[in-house]
């Protein structure tokens, strides 16, 4: 890793940890200068805003998710399996000491023209791979018919209620594990009245 790269990933790091802490709006670029032991300059050379920072991680977090998933999807293993692996790294990041960073990206999804852009990208690639993970299972007889997409939106709706929610007030495990599985479920089980249009306008699972 570059000098370079080595200071944004530091820049990135230490804002992480700062919007967790203070939210979106309690975080100053004067902030993340002294987290970081650079300049005002120093910091302007990499990034501009407060925006550009949350910006490039939740840009971050989506390029780490994109390799994760590739990773997994070339070992060639049972769509259930994957599944178990997905839904584990998502409990492990909501029961973090950063999970509430998720406020701060909503506050700035909230606030921002730039947040509410950021915010639709993060949710449409997050269903376009948990979809491609659904229609897999589909294909292998492992989950139930419906349409993939839709199941994916709906699913990824409730990890990110799960994971505000316990930004805001730390629930126990168990109710973590609960809507954890309520997501399993509905993966799995899949559900007929969910159909698209088919190239020729008919409805079909």
């Amino acid at each position: 890793m570059s000098k370079s790269d080595d200071t944004r990933a530091r820049i990135l790091s230490r804002s992480a940890r700062l919007f967790a802490d203070k939210g979106f709006r309690g975080v100053t670029m004067q902030d993340i200068c002294e987290a970081t032991n650079l300049s005002r300059g120093g910091l302007y050379r990499y990034y501009k805003s407060t925006s550009e920072i949350i910006s490039a991680l939740i840009e971050s977090e989506q390029e780490i998710a994109d390799i994760k998933a590739a990773a997994m999807y070339e070992d060639q293993r049972r769509a259930d399996d994957l599944l178990d692996e997905f839904l584990e790294s998502q409990k492990k990041f909501i029961t973090s000491d950063v999970a509430t960073l998720e406020v701060a990206i909503s506050q700035f999804a909230l606030t921002t023209p730039e947040g509410k852009q950021a915010q639709l990208m993060r949710m449409d690639r997050s269903v376009v791979r948990l979809a491609y993970l659904i229609r897999k299972g589909q294909a292998e007889g492992i989950f139930g018919k419906g349409d993939a997409d839709t199941i994916a939106y709906h699913s990824l709706l409730v990890i990110a209620g799960l994971r505000e929610q316990q930004a805001l007030t730390r629930n126990p495990e168990s109710v973590i594990d609960e809507q954890i599985r309520i997501v399993h479920d509905m993966i799995v089980c899949g559900d007929p009245k969910l159909t698209i249009l088919s190239g020729d306008g008919n409805r079909t699972v």
